[in-house]
């Protein structure tokens, strides 16, 4: 697998999968209320009787619930790291993906900034206003390649361009919507230092809206069958840790996301002039 498809998969995996979860868009979102056609919650009763004042997330509100909770976020930052066979297989097991977002209705709105360590290689990534910004050392010569809005159907980047709009507008939880089977609150744990309720989740792929949305593709999504997801959140609903488990190819691939700093004042910023390269300077 070329580098530049590493980038792609960290983007479509991690970002897509798990990440972008928690920073949908701020336009108004739809009714997510309806659960998959006999559907059963397997959250048990003792999971239920928790606290005063928090009732445990099911089959029939989860998305609902955690839909409402991300769209309030219009900041965060974030962790992952990627585990498994699959991982291994493609050199991203010491692979790290740190970054920080501010949503917007739409990608033009939208800011995000990614770095990430893969073999070596150290790629960092900006998107702000529409455009593309994306270092890879020697490769761009030691500056950030520059694709605009407009010509990045050329640069061999739309696809990365096209994931991080669909992620970011349609949402990982839309995607959900009528897919979820399973929801079940396995207990608490303290992420980062906040208590977290910790729940596991299992989608049906073939209800699912938008595969893309969920990080796997139609061949993906028919070997595997269902995706299960592990979600850490607060009283609030809002994700603290965010677990993504594929398969493809017999291999298990795991995504782990930590999500902070989320409703914090976050700036990102184009690099300055003098540290970018056109992408058609790079022959692309």
């Amino acid at each position: 697998m070329g580098i530049t498809r590493k980038i792609a998969a960290l983007l479509t995996a991690g970002v897509t999968a798990a990440a972008l979860t928690a920073c949908q868009s701020q336009a108004d979102t739809p009714d997510l209320t309806a659960a998959s056609d006999g559907a059963t919650a397997t959250a048990t009763a003792e999971s239920e009787a928790t606290e005063a004042g928090y009732a445990a997330l099911s089959v029939s509100d989860f998305v609902d619930r955690s839909t409402a909770a991300q769209a309030a976020m219009s900041t965060m930052r974030y962790t992952a790291t990627f585990s498994g066979a699959g991982a291994e297989a493609q050199s991203m097991l010491d692979a790290t993906m740190k970054g920080a977002m501010v949503a917007g209705d739409t990608v033009a709105e939208t800011a995000l900034q990614m770095s990430m360590d893969i073999e070596e290689a150290n790629i960092d990534m900006i998107l702000v206003d529409g455009d593309f910004y994306m270092n890879m050392g020697p490769i761009t010569q030691g500056k950030y390649m520059h694709v605009s809005g407009e010509d990045s159907a050329a640069a061999e980047l739309d696809g990365m361009m096209e994931q991080l709009e669909q992620a970011n507008i349609a949402g990982q939880a839309e995607a959900m919507d009528g897919a979820v089977s399973e929801v079940t609150e396995v207990g608490t744990e303290t992420i980062n230092g906040i208590e977290t309720h910790h729940y596991t989740v299992v989608v049906d792929l073939s209800k699912a809206k938008d595969l893309e949305a969920l990080g796997v593709d139609k061949s993906m999504a028919e070997e595997m069958g269902s995706m299960e997801f592990e979600y850490f959140l607060d009283d609030d609903d809002v994700p603290h840790r965010v677990i993504s488990k594929m398969v493809e190819d017999g291999q298990d691939f795991v995504v782990t996301v930590d999500i902070t700093d989320q409703g914090e004042p976050i700036e990102i910023t184009a690099p300055p002039a003098d540290q970018t390269i056109e992408a058609s300077e790079m022959g692309m």
